[in-house]
C-alpha cells in the first residue's frame, strides 16, 4: 500500500535524527492554527480508545486484528473523502521524499 502524506520540514529533521517521528502537539497547533483543538481532540480520543482496548488486549486481540481488515475494504465507506491522520513515521517505511 501506497500513502502520500504532507508533512513540515521539521518532520524530515526528526526522521533523520531520530529515525522515526511521532506526532506533537506545538506541530498539530502550529500547523493547523484554529483548527488544531479539533485534531488534539481526535489524537487524544485515539489514545484513550487504545490505551483502554490494550487494557483488555488479551481477551480481545483477534477482534482488534479482525476489525483493521476494514481499513483496505472499499465496500465500507464512513465517507466519501480519502483521508486519515498519522501518528507515527518511520524512516523505513518512505521511500521517497519531495521538497
Amino acid at each position: 500500500m501506497k500513502v502520500w502524506t504532507k508533512q513540515h520540514q521539521n518532520i524530515l529533521h526528526d526522521l533523520r535524527e531520530n529515525g522515526r517521528y511521532i506526532v506533537k502537539r506545538e506541530y498539530i497547533r502550529n500547523k493547523m492554527e484554529e483548527h488544531s483543538g479539533f485534531y488534539l481532540d481526535v489524537y487524544f480520543w485515539l489514545h484513550q480508545a487504545l490505551s483502554g482496548r490494550m487494557a483488555f488486549y488479551p481477551n480481545i486481540k483477534s477482534k482488534i486484528m479482525k476489525s483493521w481488515d476494514r481499513l483496505f475494504d472499499d465496500s465500507v465507506e464512513l465517507s466519501p473523502a480519502r483521508v486519515g491522520i498519522i501518528w507515527e513515521v518511520r524512516q523505513e517505511w518512505i521511500t521517497g521524499i519531495e521538497q
